[in-house]
């Protein structure tokens, strides 16, 4: 899963960042906190360092879901306030006044040309697509951006809030933050970006621009609500993230499969090569459950002999295996206009779904997997 592969790649950067931070911050606290837990704990004892507080972690935390929302629209509202706010009630919020960064002119204008050049093109189905396949590309610069906000922070407070936990490395606040940052973005975004596929798949006319009009709405009001008060802007991002983090998996799933049928037809035409395939395995996804593969998984369907096996791969657990039931009917390759399918006999059916990446290659995929395409007869038939 792409997700989850940026993940591991920037928790890798953020510990990076982490150590850097830590060896060259020196020894400059100012109050220490010390926790104990009880004898034998997993953790043993906790010491808490710097100014750490519900205030400063409700500005860090708080503008994250109208970010992850839009995400350049976001940025330009925060890079707003910190520049347009001065002498106002929002001197009172540090991350925002003092930030070096967003102080900066060039950051605002920056941000006010990106979210016009993405949103414009929203409106219509026309051109919907091109900023939808950028859309991955928008969330992580953005990612990227809100590290270097918190990386200018913590330069500008050499109080940084610090954790040492027993037998559990060396973990900073500013990490915790950095990680909870990346997490509520993503989550949020996934799922803003499957409803906007659905919207745009819907036949209904200017539907999309009434979208990215309530989206950008939503947006504005939430940062509004954090340059009044960032511990309300926090509970809400909260109760968001929860009813996105309920969705977050199926929405994955969709996002993933969307995102696949939509891309490849586009990167045969870029990079002729890859519409190559080779024999061995082909990237499916299941159209329902498939034993413990929920619809919308990406799997690996292989030919082992007489018998037809699907593999999913997760970082977590490992990869699981289930062999798929053949002896009801052969298999049939049904071709489409956007999509291709994998259909194998059964009560129900079980229907595999594959890109048209390989569109100029499906007899040879038919071949190599025994399958009959749509409309043939069988020999067992023919006979009959």
């Amino acid at each position: 899963m792409p997700n989850i592969a940026c993940v591991k790649i920037c928790l890798m950067a953020l510990v990076c960042l982490d150590a850097i931070n830590y060896f060259t911050s020196g020894m400059q606290t100012t109050t220490q906190t010390l926790v104990s837990c009880p004898a034998g704990g997993l953790i043993g004892s906790m010491s808490v360092e710097g100014g750490a507080n519900v205030e400063t972690t409700s500005e860090w935390l708080g503008p994250l879901a109208p970010i992850a929302l839009s995400p350049y629209f976001g940025m330009t509202c925060l890079a707003g306030m910190a520049q347009f706010g001065s002498g106002t009630w929002l001197d009172s919020n540090e991350f925002v006044s003092k930030n070096p960064v967003l102080r900066q002119p060039a950051v605002f204008w920056g941000f006010l040309a990106l979210t016009l050049l993405t949103s414009l093109p929203r409106f219509f189905k026309v051109s919907k697509p091109v900023v939808q396949l950028l859309d991955q590309l928008e969330t992580w610069s953005v990612l990227i951006t809100l590290a270097v906000l918190r990386v200018a922070a913590m330069q500008e407070d050499t109080s940084a809030a610090e954790i040492h936990a027993a037998g559990l490395g060396t973990v900073t606040w500013e990490l915790l933050l950095l990680l909870a940052a990346v997490v509520n973005v993503i989550v949020i975004s996934t799922v803003r970006f499957v409803c906007e596929l659905a919207i745009w798949l819907s036949p209904i006319p200017l539907v999309d621009a009434v979208f990215e009009l309530v989206n950008k709405g939503f947006a504005a009001m939430l940062m509004a609500v954090y340059a009044v008060s960032p511990l309300l802007a926090l509970a809400l991002n909260l109760i968001l993230f929860a009813i996105c983090g309920w969705l977050f998996f199926p929405m994955l799933r969709w996002a993933n499969y969307l995102r696949t049928m939509m891309i490849d037809p586009i990167l045969v035409l870029v990079f002729p090569r890859i519409a190559t395939w080779h024999p061995g395995e082909l990237m499916v996804f299941n159209r329902r459950r498939l034993g413990k593969f929920p619809p919308r998984s990406c799997l690996w369907l292989r030919r082992q002999g007489h018998r037809l096996i699907v593999r999913r791969t997760n970082w977590w657990i490992g990869s699981t295996e289930i062999e798929l039931q053949t002896s009801l009917g052969s298999p049939e390759l049904s071709s489409g206009l956007f999509i291709n399918k994998i259909i194998l006999p059964g009560d129900p059916d079980i229907e595999l779904i594959f890109s048209n990446r390989y569109a100029n290659q499906l007899g040879a995929i038919s071949e190599h997997f025994g399958l009959r395409k749509s409309g043939e007869v069988s020999a067992a038939n023919a006979s009959a």
